[in-house]
């Protein structure tokens, strides 16, 4: 049952992916659990544990990494694990991340990259390691998405 679905496609790994469950994390991809599967709205482990805010979530991101996990994998609607991050205020998976290579100029479905999405859930500390990463560049700064919404006008 390693690799036993839920109605909607997650793995046991999604489940301690998510609720920061390491030892358990662990004890899966030793076994063999696939890094790499996806639910039916392709989120992955990874995705899954860039939300999670316990303590163990830093270790469980860089497992999953050290384990194969497809860093760059988008969801439906062309998210990445990072967008998740910022979305969920994790500072500690939105560091973990960028520091892994995730580009955070990737556009999703709805037009916005990870620098809107951390001004619209109004995290300072986010917005900044994300614009640090990126080097406070005009172009990054003047940004519009495709409805022509502005970062100020996302703030």
């Amino acid at each position: 049952y390693l690799e036993h679905k839920t109605v909607v496609g997650e793995t046991p790994l999604f489940f301690a992916a998510r609720y920061g469950s390491l030892n358990i994390l662990d004890l899966l991809i030793r076994n063999g659990a696939v890094v790499n599967c996806h639910n039916l709205k392709s989120y992955t482990p990874l995705h899954m544990a860039a939300c999670c805010k316990r303590t163990t979530c830093e270790a469980i991101l860089l497992k999953l990494i050290s384990a194969g996990a497809k860093v760059d994998a988008l969801d439906v609607e062309n998210r990445s694990a990072l967008h998740f991050a910022v979305e969920e205020n994790n500072i500690t998976a939105t560091r973990v991340l960028l520091e892994a290579g995730l580009d955070p100029m990737v556009v999703d479905f709805f037009g916005r990259n990870v620098v809107v999405s951390a001004c619209m859930v109004g995290n300072i500390e986010v917005f900044e390691l994300v614009l640090g990463k990126l080097g406070h560049k005009l172009d990054v700064i003047n940004y519009q998405s495709r409805d022509g919404w502005t970062l100020l006008m996302e703030a």
